[in-house]
């Protein structure tokens, strides 16, 4: 368990400290002077409002993995992550898990996780199903994945910054009011079997085969690894 919280950890430092920082850092300096690509920031292709429609789909699409390599590598490697934290501590202890909050504050918990990653929600996508997969709630997913690229603190900084302050308060209220009323009512409806499959996921993890035979003190123990 100790390995896998370094892990966990090692990402998300390596990541913020030689990526995503001096990212958001960049773009609240330049602020609105960022060049605008289709679907992201960098411009590997150049494409022009001429361009055939197959040239603006290929241009489009290289400058949207350009722009996101980077968060979705981590995005996939700090999902993975978290899984198997929340995986070995399920394994560990082999007791059912107890929903001991409701759907706003399994909500309020992924946005209090999800906002200091920081990413995108392309990138978030994949720390969401890591998550869901190792044990969370739906709300707490989608909560995470929605308010990582919305509530860090640069976005806050940059809305505040750019903007006059009833419009930035109008726009933080209604994110809020999205995240911690919106989505556990779509959970409570539309998203209700979503959410009741997370909630199921209350049983130990599954076995990957058979259980061992007994082992017996007079028994050898290589030969008891063979048959088991």
């Amino acid at each position: 368990m100790p390995w896998a919280l370094l892990l966990v950890l090692l990402l998300a430092g390596i990541f913020w400290g030689l990526s995503r920082g001096p990212a958001l850092h960049e773009k609240a300096t330049m602020a609105g002077e960022v060049a605008l690509d289709a679907l992201g920031f960098d411009t590997w292709v150049e494409v022009r409002e001429d361009d055939p429609f197959a040239r603006k789909l290929y241009g489009i699409t290289v400058n949207w993995i350009a722009t996101n390599r980077i968060g979705m590598t981590f995005g996939v490697l700090f999902g993975g992550a978290l899984m198997t934290v929340f995986s070995i501590r399920r394994r560990r202890t082999r007791e059912p898990r107890r929903d001991l909050i409701g759907g706003v504050g399994a909500s309020a918990l992924g946005v209090v996780s999800g906002a200091p990653l920081g990413v995108c929600v392309n990138c978030a996508a994949p720390i969401a199903q890591g998550l869901v997969a190792g044990g969370s709630r739906f709300e707490t997913a989608l909560s995470a994945m929605m308010s990582s690229p919305t509530m860090n603190g640069v976005a806050l900084f940059l809305l505040f910054t750019l903007f006059p302050m009833h419009v930035a308060l109008v726009k933080l209220g209604l994110t809020l009011f999205l995240l911690l009323v919106i989505l556990p009512l779509l959970g409570r409806g539309v998203l209700r079997g979503d959410r009741d499959r997370t909630l199921a996921q209350t049983a130990p993890a599954k076995k990957a085969g058979p259980d061992a035979l007994p082992f017996d003190e007079g028994d050898s123990a290589p030969l008891w690894v063979l048959r088991s």
